[in-house]
């Protein structure tokens, strides 16, 4: 993977130093061919287990926003019933030593008006990017990969056609309809923690 990752990116370099910013289908194509031609210890070949893994991230992310959406709805049906609500002095200070039922109550709708949501993306980022840095000597590839992108899209592409047939066959009144942004978030997320976004728009 070293390799094919290196020669990529001495690719990237040699057309960006001449100005042509475009990245050919054909070749995007040969180097799938070749990457899959890798296998892990799962048995998948090295190409579609990126794609599975990216596509894990990025449900494992939209979990995160989905519960997220699900608190607000909830205390948006709270609210309503808390209109002309002044917080205590005492209760923004946090709980108290005694509680009581109004210590109770006055904890309970402070932390429903004055707490922050916990930003779950810009968590997994922080700790992704921590642990790939620890790791920056065993995983040098990964400074390479941006250009596994053209690659993987196609794989993708490949897997949600062979994903829609397979529903298809199932399906016989083709009513259903196959989705998968999982890849898409997942591979956005991914850019972001090695901080090659940049570097892949150009």
């Amino acid at each position: 993977m070293n390799s094919l990752l290196s020669r990529e990116f001495r690719w990237f370099d040699n057309q960006k130093n001449v100005g042509n910013n475009t990245y050919p289908f054909g070749r995007a194509s040969i180097f799938a061919q070749e990457v899959k031609k890798l296998e892990v210890d799962s048995g998948n070949n090295a190409l579609d287990e990126c794609r599975i893994i990216i596509s894990e991230i990025g449900n494992v992310i939209a979990l995160g926003r989905m519960i997220r959406a699900a608190k607000r709805s909830v205390f948006s049906d709270e609210l309503p019933f808390l209109p002309s609500y002044a917080i205590p002095v005492d209760a923004s200070e946090g709980p108290q030593s005694k509680p009581n039922a109004k210590s109770g109550v006055d904890d309970a709708i402070s932390a429903i008006l004055t707490k922050q949501d916990p930003d779950f993306v810009r968590a997994f980022v922080n700790v992704f990017r921590g642990v790939i840095q620890k790791s920056q000597s065993d995983n040098s590839f990964m400074g390479s990969f941006f250009c596994i992108v053209p690659a993987l899209c196609l794989c993708w592409m490949e897997a949600s056609i062979q994903g829609k047939e397979m529903m298809h066959k199932k399906n016989i009144t083709r009513d259903g309809y196959y989705t998968d942004d999982g890849f898409a978030v997942g591979l956005a997320f991914s850019l972001s923690v090695l901080g090659q976004t940049k570097t892949y728009e150009r």
